[in-house]
């Protein structure tokens, strides 16, 4: 399922593997966070170190959403978003 919340931010509820509608998103400026989380790279406020291994996505949204990123996503995220 695929929420429009406002104008910019998408919510992607998302809890297979083979999320229908996940393999139509640009890969450049969509990525898979967390089983359940898919973001639009370019909301990327900034991200946070939780604890030893938890790190966290801040959205730019007016909600300051923050979202947990799965371990096996994070060096992928960090390369994309040139952290």
């Amino acid at each position: 399922m695929i929420e429009r919340l406002k104008p910019g931010l998408v919510l992607l509820d998302i809890h297979l593997p083979e999320a229908t509608g996940f393999e139509e998103l640009d890969p450049g400026k969509f990525m898979r966070i967390h089983k359940s989380y898919i973001i639009a790279l370019e909301k990327v406020k900034k991200l946070k170190k939780r604890f030893l291994s938890d790190h966290l996505v801040e959205l730019s949204d007016d909600r300051r959403t923050t979202l947990k990123i799965g371990r096996s996503y994070l060096p992928l995220l960090k390369q994309k978003l040139d952290f």
